[in-house]
């Protein structure tokens, strides 16, 4: 992860809309079923052609976001690319 995401990560509106993404999946790994180390994932990133950039974390809609615990996240990362979408 590079330092201007993390910079990113640690924004209110990230902070807002990791809360809801968690309450929603009841504060456990949506995979596994761990309630320790989640985090908030996207299934997919979306890159605004119009803006010429990638949307911001908090930006994307709930269906595009799911809590995974870390060991969960990092291993879906090692084994599949997460999809870019223009919109």
């Amino acid at each position: 992860m590079n330092e201007n995401y993390r910079r990113h990560l640690k924004r209110p509106e990230w902070f807002r809309k990791r809360k809801t993404i968690l309450k929603r999946d009841g504060y456990k790994c949506r995979n596994c079923g761990s309630e320790k180390e989640l985090t908030v994932h996207h299934r997919q990133y979306h890159y605004d052609k119009t803006g010429g950039r990638h949307l911001n974390a908090w930006q994307y809609k709930l269906k595009y976001l799911i809590t995974l615990c870390r060991r969960c996240h990092d291993e879906g990362h090692s084994k599949f690319k997460i999809l870019n979408y223009k919109v």
